[in-house]
Protein backbone atom coordinates (compact mmCIF):
# COMPACT_ATOMS: atom_id res chain seq x y z
CA UNK A 1 0.00 0.00 0.00
CA UNK A 2 1.01 3.73 -0.05
CA UNK A 3 3.83 4.56 2.36
CA UNK A 4 4.56 0.59 2.73
CA UNK A 5 8.41 0.21 3.81
CA UNK A 6 10.44 -2.02 1.12
CA UNK A 7 10.29 -4.76 3.73
CA UNK A 8 7.31 -5.17 4.62
CA UNK A 9 6.52 -7.83 2.80
CA UNK A 10 9.21 -10.10 4.31
CA UNK A 11 7.98 -8.90 7.47
CA UNK A 12 4.07 -10.08 6.39
CA UNK A 13 5.73 -13.08 5.63
CA UNK A 14 7.33 -13.95 8.91
CA UNK A 15 4.22 -12.76 11.10
CA UNK A 16 1.78 -14.30 9.06
CA UNK A 17 1.32 -17.42 10.88
CA UNK A 18 1.55 -15.83 14.33
CA UNK A 19 -1.67 -16.04 15.84
CA UNK A 20 -2.35 -13.04 17.62
CA UNK A 21 -3.17 -11.97 20.94
CA UNK A 22 -6.89 -11.55 21.14
CA UNK A 23 -6.58 -9.49 24.46
CA UNK A 24 -4.42 -6.25 24.84
CA UNK A 25 -1.89 -7.34 27.38
CA UNK A 26 -2.16 -6.52 31.09
CA UNK A 27 1.13 -5.88 31.48
CA UNK A 28 4.37 -5.40 28.79
CA UNK A 29 7.30 -7.46 30.26
CA UNK A 30 11.04 -6.05 29.04
CA UNK A 31 14.17 -7.62 30.05
CA UNK A 32 17.72 -5.40 28.79
CA UNK A 33 21.12 -7.31 29.37
CA UNK A 34 24.51 -6.35 28.17
CA UNK A 35 25.64 -9.58 26.92
CA UNK A 36 29.63 -8.45 27.16
CA UNK A 37 31.16 -8.81 23.88
CA UNK A 38 34.52 -10.98 25.12
CA UNK A 39 33.88 -14.25 23.77
CA UNK A 40 36.95 -16.09 25.76
CA UNK A 41 35.40 -15.46 28.95
CA UNK A 42 33.12 -18.58 30.00
CA UNK A 43 31.06 -17.93 26.81
CA UNK A 44 28.41 -21.08 26.74
CA UNK A 45 28.11 -20.63 30.70
CA UNK A 46 27.01 -16.72 30.26
CA UNK A 47 24.99 -17.72 27.13
CA UNK A 48 23.20 -20.28 29.40
CA UNK A 49 23.12 -18.13 32.19
CA UNK A 50 21.03 -15.40 29.69
CA UNK A 51 19.09 -18.48 28.39
CA UNK A 52 17.33 -19.27 31.67
CA UNK A 53 16.93 -15.99 32.60
CA UNK A 54 14.64 -15.32 29.84
CA UNK A 55 12.86 -18.73 29.79
CA UNK A 56 12.11 -17.50 33.96
CA UNK A 57 10.91 -13.87 33.02
CA UNK A 58 9.64 -15.10 29.71
CA UNK A 59 9.38 -11.25 28.55
CA UNK A 60 7.83 -9.71 25.50
CA UNK A 61 10.29 -7.32 24.53
CA UNK A 62 14.07 -8.14 24.68
CA UNK A 63 16.80 -5.82 24.23
CA UNK A 64 20.66 -7.21 23.98
CA UNK A 65 24.05 -4.94 24.11
CA UNK A 66 27.44 -6.20 22.84
CA UNK A 67 26.32 -9.18 20.39
CA UNK A 68 28.90 -10.62 18.43
CA UNK A 69 28.18 -12.69 15.35
CA UNK A 70 28.83 -15.96 17.40
CA UNK A 71 26.85 -14.47 20.29
CA UNK A 72 24.07 -14.18 18.00
CA UNK A 73 24.55 -17.51 16.60
CA UNK A 74 24.36 -19.34 20.07
CA UNK A 75 21.11 -17.87 21.48
CA UNK A 76 19.42 -18.21 17.87
CA UNK A 77 20.12 -21.85 18.39
CA UNK A 78 18.12 -21.67 21.87
CA UNK A 79 14.46 -23.22 21.79
CA UNK A 80 12.97 -19.59 23.33
CA UNK A 81 14.58 -17.59 20.51
CA UNK A 82 12.23 -19.05 18.37
CA UNK A 83 9.41 -17.33 19.72
CA UNK A 84 10.81 -14.01 18.91
CA UNK A 85 11.20 -12.05 16.32
CA UNK A 86 14.23 -9.84 15.98
CA UNK A 87 15.72 -7.04 14.37
CA UNK A 88 18.44 -7.29 11.73
CA UNK A 89 21.52 -7.76 12.60
CA UNK A 90 24.24 -5.33 10.98
CA UNK A 91 26.33 -6.98 8.32
CA UNK A 92 29.65 -4.88 8.69
CA UNK A 93 29.78 -4.61 12.85
CA UNK A 94 31.95 -6.53 15.05
CA UNK A 95 29.27 -5.77 18.26
CA UNK A 96 25.84 -4.30 17.46
CA UNK A 97 22.43 -4.21 19.46
CA UNK A 98 19.73 -6.55 18.96
CA UNK A 99 15.95 -6.04 19.81
CA UNK A 100 13.69 -8.93 19.98
CA UNK A 101 10.02 -9.18 20.21
CA UNK A 102 7.31 -11.53 20.82
CA UNK A 103 5.87 -13.15 17.71
CA UNK A 104 2.34 -13.11 18.95
CA UNK A 105 2.27 -9.15 20.14
CA UNK A 106 -0.13 -6.99 18.33
CA UNK A 107 -1.89 -3.52 18.92
CA UNK A 108 -4.29 -3.80 21.29
CA UNK A 109 -7.09 -3.14 18.57
CA UNK A 110 -5.68 -6.48 16.95
CA UNK A 111 -5.39 -4.66 14.15
CA UNK A 112 -1.26 -4.46 12.56
CA UNK A 113 1.25 -6.97 13.33
CA UNK A 114 3.68 -5.54 15.47
CA UNK A 115 6.62 -4.06 13.25
CA UNK A 116 10.13 -2.78 13.55
CA UNK A 117 11.85 0.37 13.24
CA UNK A 118 15.78 1.55 12.28
CA UNK A 119 17.01 4.78 12.25
CA UNK A 120 20.33 5.23 11.64
CA UNK A 121 22.36 8.32 12.82
CA UNK A 122 24.12 9.29 9.54
CA UNK A 123 26.53 11.57 11.70
CA UNK A 124 27.62 9.14 13.77
CA UNK A 125 31.67 7.48 13.50
CA UNK A 126 30.98 4.04 15.12
CA UNK A 127 27.46 3.23 13.06
CA UNK A 128 25.39 4.08 15.75
CA UNK A 129 21.03 3.52 15.25
CA UNK A 130 18.45 3.38 17.42
CA UNK A 131 15.84 0.17 17.31
CA UNK A 132 12.26 0.16 18.20
CA UNK A 133 9.10 -1.86 17.82
CA UNK A 134 5.80 -0.13 17.19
Amino acid sequence: GAGAGAGDGILQSLLSAVVPLTEPLEEIRALTYNVWFKEDVALDARMEGISQVVMDTDPHVLCFQEITPTIHMLLHGKEWYQEYQSTPAPTDAQYYTLMLFKRNMNRPDGSTPTRQLRRVFPTSRMGRYGDGVA
